[in-house]
């Protein structure tokens, strides 16, 4: 399962190889706070709706959890994770 989601071209979202790296395994949350934190590299995420749509519909597809991700910021995209999120 590791393997077809990494391997997920619909899960790929094209970005440099700095900003990559800068955003690692973060949260969307995480990833938009590091690209402006003044601390290392600083950089503008465009069409962060778009970015946070992709990450979505892959969590869904793979039916992984939401569970360390920010509601309030998906709800800023019209995207609702309350209902998927698992106590």
């Amino acid at each position: 399962m590791k393997k077809k989601f990494s391997n997920d071209k619909s899960n790929h979202v094209p970005a440099c190889h700095k900003i990559n790296s800068s955003k690692g395994s973060a949260t969307p949350k995480n990833f938009l706070r590091r690209s402006k934190d003044g601390k290392g590299l600083d950089y503008n995420i465009i069409k962060f709706c778009d970015y946070l749509e992709i990450y979505y519909q892959t969590k869904i597809k793979y039916k992984l959890s939401f569970k360390n991700n920010d509601p309030i910021l998906f709800l800023k995209c019209d995207l609702n994770i309350l209902n998927t999120i698992k106590k």
